[in-house]
């Protein structure tokens, strides 16, 4: 059996999932593709006309062939990724490679920049500028090998951008691009790596004298891409039963069966296309190249050599419109020439997925051997709408008996997410990292936020704010020049009055943290505790009030209460609001819920939803005051706009497939209840 196509290549990633228990063989694929050397090599000339964005560079330092050569290992490349992220790198050698860019040479966000705060960071380490570098902390040890080894790949990248800007002859440009390959890979006896000098080498031998007048870099990588493009390797044909190949000529072998896959039209055959320069192509004679001539030879060729069976392949249907899309003109033709012959029906319509009822219920006759296909097309016929959960059911044998102070944090502040990322270990969204390749300009509502945090603690600790400015431009945090400056004066003053307030509440110092060591319910507490400031405890956040806050506040006043026995108010500002709780106002009873509602949160979901808690809280206490509200509905409506705008991926692969009826059960607005009668009611709020 044969299967050609007019490049093999398109179907190359699917054919060997498809066959994977069947032995097959591919032949004629692009060794740009196959030979891993030519693609990273190519990815290296690439990247050298490029901006030097931070993920095209770590695109290339993350091939298996690249990195070995700098001794950096595979588990090091996601460290990497961190440094550079955090350090600020966006794209950009430096700041003279972006002035030959025709563009202001700042270094900020260059990889420059970068390199110089990790190497300041491992040698003098701390937070405070040397030599107007700030260092970048945490690196020290052994992490001297990664750092090194990404640092001489990145001088690589800088003694390349200025070789490659210069005019050589082809003799200058086989010796340069050997130099490069040979920094570049690992050096090992390797068939591909010995393809890829060898035609490096055939640029100076085979026309070295015949131009010896200097030519551009642009030039030489256009021609290096199409050699490795035009490369073709016929390892693979007629190695087995099951022959995958492109349509090539002088492949007329008789086969049982031959199939021809991608015949759509304006595909194959191929048009002649000719530049407007190319006068050859204004006066076609007789003997000239056609390559829309050769793929109709090529189509003559394999339908002859068909001694069993012929299969003709093609997309029939717009993925766009729906519309029905006619064939390649050969194969109109074909079926134009049997139809003489008084045969019709040639032509079966298959379904987009393999796994429609048609394959299966015996109404055509199409037919399918996977049986896995099958059972979802069963599945699917006798499918009926019900609620779905992602989760059923308890943990077994998931008893805790301790637990650290962090860890009641955290969980109160999201349970769910608590749930999936401690309890299951499963992070949904980690794997993605939305980190744009060029400098801030606009900051998104997440940016905004974590530096208007920092920004609010820096002015707390009464840190010189223009400091903090150049840093967190430097880490890229920030708008850069004087649209930065302008934006920072701006957000500095909307912030000093809720800094001011702050400093009010903490004039009289804060305290030294305590530690907990105590066994309450069973369960044996354990950690730090903090924000102690004289004669309260003091929490504060420059952000809207929110159900987490409320709850962390009410968490650390029962701490504090009944584990350290120290009855002192909790206050907590907010944008928006500040909050108190009474100095005696937490019962030993309050510990016990929260801590049953933690431990119970370990083998199960906790159907306490933070948010719609207290959105139904709050308008509980406006109900009360002869408003007209509805507080389920206040919940209904926070939990459907947490899970239709998905702000929370962790909620999203919980309930994603309930109904809102199945989450508002019983225990649901117990719980809200309960936040309402236990904590809201006790809490004095005011509005700011």
């Amino acid at each position: 059996i044969v299967v050609m196509a007019p490049d093999i290549h398109d179907y190359s990633g699917l054919i060997p999932a498809i066959f994977h228990d069947i032995p097959h063989s591919i032949a004629d694929r692009n060794p740009a593709f196959t030979n891993t050397f030519f693609a990273g090599f190519l990815q290296f000339l690439n990247l050298c006309s490029s901006r030097f964005g931070w993920s095209e560079v770590l695109d290339l330092l993350g091939r298996e062939e690249v990195y070995p050569r700098f001794e950096i290992c595979e588990d090091d490349l996601e460290l990497i990724q961190h440094w550079v992220v955090s350090s600020g790198v966006r794209w950009g050698l430096s700041g003279d490679q972006k002035q030959n860019m025709g563009l202001p040479g700042r270094e900020e966000c260059t990889w420059r920049s970068g390199l110089d705060r990790l190497m300041m960071g491992y040698a003098a380490g701390g937070e405070n500028e040397v030599d107007g570098i700030l260092p970048y902390p945490d690196i020290e040890g052994s992490m001297a090998i990664p750092l090194g080894g990404l640092y001489a790949f990145c001088e690589i990248l800088e003694l390349a951008a200025e070789q490659f800007s210069q005019v050589r002859s082809l003799a200058e440009w086989a010796e340069v691009l050997a130099g490069f390959a040979e920094r570049l890979f690992v050096k090992i006896d390797d068939d591909n790596l010995i393809e890829l000098h060898g035609l490096l080498a055939s640029l100076r031998q085979e026309y070295g004298d015949l131009h010896q007048e200097g030519v551009s870099f642009e030039v030489i990588r256009s021609w290096l891409q199409g050699a490795f493009e035009e490369k073709r390797s016929s390892a693979g044909f007629l190695r087995g039963q099951l022959t995958f190949c492109s349509m090539l000529p002088m492949r007329s072998i008789p086969f049982k069966k031959v199939c021809l896959l991608g015949l759509n039209d304006t595909v194959f055959p191929k048009k002649d296309f000719h530049p407007p320069f190319d006068l050859l192509g204004d006066t076609f004679v007789t003997g000239d190249r056609s390559k829309r001539s050769d793929d109709r030879y090529q189509f003559l060729e394999a339908i002859l050599s068909a001694r069993g069976s012929l299969y003709l392949s093609y997309v029939g249907q717009s993925i766009r419109s729906n519309d029905s899309v006619p064939p390649s003109v050969v194969v109109s033709e074909l079926l134009e020439l049997i139809q003489i012959y008084g045969v019709d029906d040639m032509v079966d319509v298959h379904p987009l997925h393999g796994f429609s009822p048609v394959y299966y219920d015996g109404t055509s006759q199409l037919f399918s051997y996977d049986s896995q296909l099958m059972d979802v097309a069963a599945a699917l016929r006798g499918r009926v709408e019900k609620d779905d959960p992602w989760w059923h059911g308890n943990i077994d044998n998931q008893k805790t008996e301790s637990c650290t102070v962090s860890e009641l944090f955290s969980f109160f502040s999201n349970p769910q997410k608590y749930f999936l990322r401690n309890i299951l270990g499963i992070y949904p969204g980690k794997q993605s990292l939305s980190i744009d390749e060029h400098e801030p300009f606009v900051l998104d509502s997440l940016q905004n936020y974590l530096v208007e945090q920092e920004l609010t603690a820096e002015g707390v600790k009464g840190a010189e704010q223009q400091l903090f400015r150049r840093q967190i431009q430097t880490e890229g945090s920030w708008p850069l020049g004087t649209p930065g400056e302008v934006s920072f004066s701006s957000k500095q003053k909307e912030i000093q009055p809720f800094v001011d307030l702050v400093k009010s509440y903490t004039q009289m110092g804060r305290e030294e943290d305590r530690f907990i060591e105590e066994e309450y319910s069973g369960l044996r507490i354990s950690g730090k505790i903090d924000s102690f400031y004289g004669n309260s405890s003091f929490m504060f956040r420059y952000a809207r009030l929110k159900g987490k806050d409320v709850l962390n506040a009410w968490l650390h006043h029962c701490l504090t209460a009944l584990c350290l026995h120290d009855a002192k108010e909790t206050r907590l500002l907010a944008k928006d609001a500040e909050l108190i709780f009474p100095a005696g106002c937490a019962k030993k009873k309050d510990l016990e819920d929260l801590l049953l509602l933690f431990q119970k949160g370990q083998q199960t979901p906790s159907m306490l939803m933070v948010e719609p808690a207290f959105a139904y809280a709050v308008e509980c206490v406006k109900v009360e005051g002869g408003g007209n509200g509805d507080p389920a509905a206040k919940a209904q409506k926070s939990i459907e706009n947490t899970l239709s705008k998905g702000f929370d991926a962790d909620w999203e692969l919980l309930y994603r497939n309930q109904s809102l009826e199945t989450l508002f059960n019983q225990e649901f607005f117990s719980l809200c209840n309960w936040f309402y009668e236990s904590i809201w009611k006790r809490a004095h709020v005011r509005d700011i």
